[in-house]
């Protein structure tokens, strides 16, 4: 999963990003990258927490919040022999 982030016209530059998930910090972007890429394959099917925190040139902070609730894997019914 990609997360980026669009500079408006006029805001400072983005010095740093940092990402966590559930609370735990999985992703540190320094420099004037705007995108943090995440792998969320192996996630439990619990619902989880993505935490985005901007620090701009000037100091400044901006944090973004997302919930996700993953969709629930289907069993698959075991194939009949055929006769």
């Amino acid at each position: 999963m990609r997360i980026k982030f669009v500079r408006p016209p006029g805001s400072p530059i983005v010095k740093r990003i940092q990402v966590f998930l559930n609370g735990k910090s999985v992703k540190v972007v320094q420099g004037y990258a705007s995108t943090a890429t995440v792998n969320l394959k192996k996630l439990p099917t619990k619902p989880f927490t993505i935490k985005a925190t901007l620090t701009y040139a000037n100091g400044k902070k901006l944090t973004a919040v997302r919930k996700y609730k993953p969709c629930s894997k289907k069993k698959t019914k075991p194939k009949r022999p055929k006769r």
